[in-house]
């Protein structure tokens, strides 16, 4: 029997992150932050979705929610996130990638700020995403424009389109 990926996180079997499509309010756009120049920062200056390494015990939805906290200034009701699955592929496999989907209200749009990571944040169209230079995984996560522009109006997501492992 396979492990739920958060059990196995529980279970220190393999450390987790959590990071997600962030839609803006009128579901045109997808925020996105620029990473630090940084030296011992991966993939430093690309794009990439906010999110980040889970804190000891913390779990995926909780995980998401501090790391859009830190890098946009902003904070999400738990009901406003879906957990979609998780990245099995891509860069940094030593790791559970959960990835999560939320879409801010136009309050919480106004409220986004670069926060205490990253270079800049912006919204994107799906069709400027082929535009950027991108961290590794999100040309995994983007590899179908329909597929974006359809989580991105708020449609419901094709997780194998996506690339996702489905819970």
């Amino acid at each position: 029997m396979e492990t739920h990926p958060y059990i196995a996180e529980k279970e220190n079997i393999k450390p987790a992150s959590c990071g997600g499509f962030v839609i803006s309010a009128d579901g045109q756009r997808l925020w996105l932050l620029q990473r630090d120049n940084f030296p011992q920062i991966p993939y430093r200056g690309k794009w990439g979705i906010l999110g980040g390494r889970s804190e000891p015990g913390e779990s995926p939805l909780d995980t998401f929610i501090r790391e859009v906290r830190e890098e946009a200034n902003v904070t999400l009701d738990e009901q406003q996130i879906t957990l979609l699955g998780n990245l099995d592929a891509g860069d940094d496999r030593d790791h559970c990638k959960h990835i999560a989907m939320a879409k801010l209200t136009p309050q919480q749009e106004l409220q986004i700020r670069k926060g205490n990571e990253g270079q800049r944040i912006a919204s994107f169209s799906p069709e400027e995403l082929s535009h950027l230079d991108l961290v590794p995984d999100l040309y995994i996560l983007f590899k179908s424009p329909e597929a974006i522009r359809n989580l991105v109006s708020g449609q419901s997501p094709d997780l194998d389109t996506l690339g996702l492992v489905h819970y």
